[in-house]
């Protein structure tokens, strides 16, 4: 191989990695599933686990809420999904919501998640 052909190579593996370390900087992801998620959804190959996805929702209509993220956790665990992540941020506010008083917290953990959603959705609204 000639000494231009290495060059080029070099060069071109080290620009892709750069890229790689930009994209990392930037999205801060805060897990190798994270990671591997945006990597995945940023060329449209992403895909959530349909089956923990039905049995979260499964057990969200049955008001167990933590069990609910759990199973959407499992489904979605790059937090790429806006349908994903709006039904998290939904069992947050159910679960925080009471007859005699609110919990703040899961409001406001209900609310990062909310806003996970609408960054994801298409155009940024949630249908």
């Amino acid at each position: 191989m000639k000494s231009t052909g290495v060059r080029a190579l070099g060069l071109a593996a080290s620009t892709c990695y750069a890229a790689l370390i930009v994209w990392v900087y930037v999205h801060q992801p805060q897990s190798v599933a994270e990671m591997t998620g945006g990597l995945t959804s940023s060329v449209g190959v992403y895909r959530i686990d349909q089956q923990a996805f039905d049995e979260g929702l499964r057990l969200f209509r049955t008001d167990q809420f933590e069990a609910a993220r759990a199973g959407f956790e499992r489904a979605d665990p790059a937090h790429a999904d806006a349908l994903t992540q709006f039904y998290v941020s939904y069992s947050f506010y159910r679960q925080g919501w009471g007859r005699v008083y609110n919990d703040n917290i899961l409001f406001a953990q209900g609310l990062e998640a909310a806003d996970r959603a609408i960054a994801l959705a298409p155009d940024h609204r949630l249908i």
